[in-house]
């Protein structure tokens, strides 16, 4: 991927790009990926796995016996390349 110098970090978080909503979250937390992904995780702060999903079931991911708190997506794409995105889970 060749990127110019003065907008990699605009040009990466735009072929990059995934929506959360809503944010913060109760029960589902819902996901689009503007490019093929291969796996998708959801990581608590302290990097502990607590989902994996799969491309088929990417777009949303149920919330149940999720403690409240902050939480990160993390989008493993086909390059290798990551993404990570930030959400909360309330009561």
């Amino acid at each position: 991927m060749a990127l110019s110098r003065n907008n990699d970090q605009e040009t990466v978080e735009r072929i990059n790009r995934v929506e959360i909503y809503p944010n913060p979250a109760v029960e589902a937390l819902y996901f689009t990926i503007s490019r093929p992904a291969v796996e998708a995780r959801v990581l608590d702060l302290t990097g502990k796995t607590h989902n994996i999903l799969r491309p088929q079931a990417f777009n949303e991911v149920s919330l149940a016996g999720f403690a409240p708190g902050v939480y990160v997506l993390q989008v493993r794409y086909r390059d290798g390349l990551q993404s990570h995105h930030k959400f909360v889970v309330a009561n």
